[in-house]
């Protein structure tokens, strides 16, 4: 990722910092549409997501380059493939693939 953002922008503190920030908005995203998905109540989804997106730690790991911020993505991704596969009002194979892989890439 960090190769990709220099190739793009330049070696900078910018350019080191944009995936990371990304992975923290795909974060706040990825638990909004969890708790739609799994609560089916879109008042809760959004207060998970501001919960998420006002915690310190999480504005701290996503604003410096941690790669803590890319963990917690696929692991909320990952579970929520997972706890949709049991409910069966949903596509099977798509949230298999979507927990095994989310849950595989921490994993080299």
């Amino acid at each position: 990722m960090l190769v990709g953002s220099y190739a793009l922008f330049g070696v900078s503190l910018f350019a080191s910092r944009l995936p990371f920030l990304l992975a923290g908005t795909g974060l706040v995203g990825a638990t909004w549409r969890a708790g739609l998905r799994l609560l089916r109540d879109s008042d809760a989804a959004l207060v998970a997501a501001a919960t998420v997106a006002a915690c310190p730690d999480f504005l701290t790991i996503s604003a410096r380059s941690r790669r803590d911020i890319l963990v917690c993505l696929f692991l909320l991704v990952g579970l929520e493939g997972f706890v949709m596969l049991p409910r069966g009002d949903e596509d099977r194979l798509g949230a298999a693939a979507q927990g095994w892989i989310s849950a595989g890439w921490p994993s080299r």
